[in-house]
């Protein structure tokens, strides 16, 4: 089973076009058994997963000697393709495969930020590193752009069966034009890559008040597979990445503590938004030298 070119959609071993969220969760089925073969004959699971989330709370200003450590769960809503039921509210995001959760460490330097987030999905983890640059502000708005490289890694196997066939719905059987299976011998392949992803990504910070923060994020990312083993050129895949955040964040008084809630939405390839809870505790160094 592998993504193929850029829209989103994926191809079974038969050639059927379908739409993405079947696909993974059919994916996720078959990961589940241990064993991919014992679904339908397919070839390899290839997916060029989107970066890991920002916590809510991780969108804000980090200022000069500053460390921001936060965490965030959360919950994913997706749009039913194909179906008239609307929208659907799941404890885990589709598109990663797992329940999603990320926590990340942000340290301020003059107008730098130091980045680093990790988060899980179902394949494997994954971490983030990047770099932040505050922009002049503008009154009661502060301005940052960002770059991030996340990075993930997923082993697996994949059988060519024999008779190159693959069961169908009628009962019967009909040969395969998976080019993964046409392109090699029948037998058990074993195979890895990583995943990565870098991004760029413009952050707005308004704060009405001292407490109270509400934070807009664009982040444009290309996702790519490489740097492994068992891949022939053609199942390696690539996919970009459109996503908007907001939300709000509460400083409590006389605490490290922070807040917050919102959204993660996905405009490209395909609709998915992911609300999430975050905490944060700020440890401002310089106060506690003085």
């Amino acid at each position: 089973m592998s993504t193929q070119g850029g829209g989103g959609a994926m191809a079974l071993g038969s050639g059927e076009r379908v739409g993405p969220n079947w696909v993974l969760v059919s994916g996720l089925i078959c990961a589940l058994t241990g064993v991919v073969a014992a679904c339908a004959p397919s070839g390899p699971l290839v997916i060029p997963f989107q970066p890991p989330r920002e916590p809510i709370t991780g969108l804000d200003v980090v200022q000069a000697g500053e460390t921001e450590f936060s965490g965030n769960v959360g919950a994913a809503v997706t749009p039913n393709i194909g179906s008239d039921q609307g929208w659907t509210v799941e404890p885990w995001d589709p598109s990663l495969l797992a329940p999603p959760w990320s926590l990340g460490l942000n340290h301020g330097l003059e107008r730098l930020e130091l980045r680093v987030l990790v988060g899980q999905h179902f394949l494997a983890r994954q971490g983030s590193v990047g770099v932040g640059y505050r922009l002049p502000s503008a009154g009661k708005w502060d301005f940052i752009a960002d770059a991030a490289l996340a990075a993930s890694r997923y082993q697996s196997r994949f059988e060519v069966p024999r008779d190159d066939y693959v069961d169908t719905a009628g009962g019967y059987v009909e040969p395969s034009d998976n080019p993964s299976f046409t392109a090699r011998d029948p037998g058990w392949y074993a195979y890895a890559y990583w995943i990565m992803a870098p991004s760029l990504r413009a952050r707005a910070v308004w704060r009405p008040n001292p407490q109270l923060s509400v934070p807009l994020a664009v982040r444009v990312a290309h996702s790519r597979t490489g740097f492994g083993y068992g891949l022939l050129d053609f199942e390696q895949e690539q996919e970009n990445y459109v996503e908007l955040s907001a939300g709000a964040i509460w400083s409590l008084s006389e605490t490290c503590l922070s807040v917050g809630a919102g959204v993660h939405a996905t405009v490209h390839p395909y609709p998915t938004v992911l609300t999430n809870v975050s905490l944060s505790c700020d440890v401002d160094w310089k106060a506690l030298r003085r």
